[in-house]
């Protein structure tokens, strides 16, 4: 189950379909896989039986961009027919991401604002995915309105 977080009214309901779940006849080997944001609505019973992973973002902007690269295949890059443009807008798109990943360490300081912005691995992803179909869809101009708009606003 994914983004646990999104269903605060539901997580009681799971608290205590998890309980029910302690009973004998369950397989030894049964295993449920969720993930969540930090929410102050998760069941402190349902953390407490669960063992808990957890995702660091890296220590620097560098690290993060090579994090980001390592999911990046030159089959990828390569299957896009403007591959030269494409990897230069490709390191535009890991380096602002790295650099809001970077920013977010510093809290309300680090934004004008003091308000974060969130731009996930997942967005990224998407992004990266969105700024592919572009470049091979598109012979003639880029549309940089629509790419900063999907990547700042949409993701």
């Amino acid at each position: 189950m994914h983004n646990m977080h999104l269903f605060p009214l539901w997580l009681n309901d799971l608290e205590r379909k998890i309980e029910n779940l302690k009973q004998p006849d369950i397989h030894p080997e049964f295993r449920m896989f969720m993930t969540t944001a930090s929410s102050k609505n998760f069941p402190a019973s349902v953390l407490k039986e669960s063992i808990k992973i957890t995702v660091e973002s890296s220590v620097d902007a560098k690290q993060t961009m090579l994090n980001a690269y390592q999911n990046i295949t030159d089959e990828y890059v390569d299957a896009c027919k403007r591959s030269g443009e494409f990897r230069k807008l490709l390191f535009g798109l890991t380096l602002f991401h790295a650099l809001l990943i970077e920013r977010k360490r510093f809290g309300p300081i680090g934004w004008n604002n003091g308000e974060s912005y969130d731009f996930s691995n997942e967005d990224l992803a998407v992004t990266m995915d969105q700024l592919h179909d572009m470049m091979m869809n598109h012979d003639s101009n880029i549309e940089f309105k629509v790419l900063q708009y999907n990547t700042a606003v949409i993701n």
